[in-house]
């Protein structure tokens, strides 16, 4: 191959939320707190956390709550819903349901309840270790696993 061509850029799937569980609750509270948990327009929830339904952040947020299962609907969905996980995280009936209802939602993506019972309530290890852990035991891109484990 000719040193002088072009590599090919390659897209690497990437199988987990692109932002914390911290990060995406803003979207499932908003619509508890403006539209008392009803389905609402991703324009009027775009509005409401002050961004708009094309910035490419609330677009990112939007697929990561539904990854968490907190929410359905995406950015090119004329509504967004709570989910019954997403209407438990925000509006619990007691301590219990709160705490369960985190819990549920930090595991709902595929790697992070993989990792979690590979972990078996262990401590989490150093991050070299589990950076390793997600790239031999679930398969996460070593280009990924950084990311990935941040995440978590």
């Amino acid at each position: 191959m000719n040193q002088n061509t072009p590599r090919k850029r390659v897209r690497i799937n990437r199988p987990f939320p692109t932002h914390t569980l911290e990060d995406v609750m803003p979207i499932a509270r908003t619509i508890q707190d403006t539209n008392s948990g009803l389905p609402m327009s991703r324009e009027l929830l775009a509005s409401a956390m002050g961004t708009t339904p094309s910035s490419s952040g609330f677009r990112m947020k939007l697929t990561s709550s539904s990854k968490y299962n907190l929410t359905v609907g995406g950015y090119n969905d004329e509504s967004i819903s709570l989910t019954p996980l997403g209407q438990r995280t925000v509006a619990p009936k007691n301590a219990d349901e709160a705490t369960n209802s985190l819990v549920n939602a930090a595991a709902a993506p595929d790697i992070f309840r993989d990792f979690f019972r590979l972990l078996n309530g262990k401590r989490m290890p150093e991050e070299l270790y589990a950076k390793n852990m997600l790239i031999r035991e679930l398969n996460v891109h070593s280009d990924l696993a950084g990311d990935c484990l941040e995440t978590i």
